[in-house]
């Protein structure tokens, strides 16, 4: 997946937008740091990464390069960023 933000581009926002859908991007606080990150997995979906594509709910949604495999069942207001 290729990134869809460059380097040097601008990112405005406006707070919280409901419901959180799917490739929408996010911006978050970690270590003091701000992130921005795209939403892959909704709430009760489970998601797997595969060394050349993510499937969700066992379906193909996009291709993807990875060193490893991951799996994720998500509870209610859980995302995978």
């Amino acid at each position: 997946m290729e990134p869809s933000l460059k380097e040097s581009q601008f990112v405005l926002t406006k707070g919280i937008t409901y419901p959180i859908k799917r490739n929408q991007i996010v911006l978050l606080k970690y270590d003091d740091k701000l992130l921005i990150k795209r939403i892959i997995g909704l709430p009760r979906e489970t998601i797997r990464i595969d060394r050349e594509k993510i499937i969700v709910d066992d379906k193909i949604w996009k291709p993807y390069r990875s060193k490893k495999n991951y799996i994720w069942e998500l509870d209610a207001n859980k995302f995978v960023i």
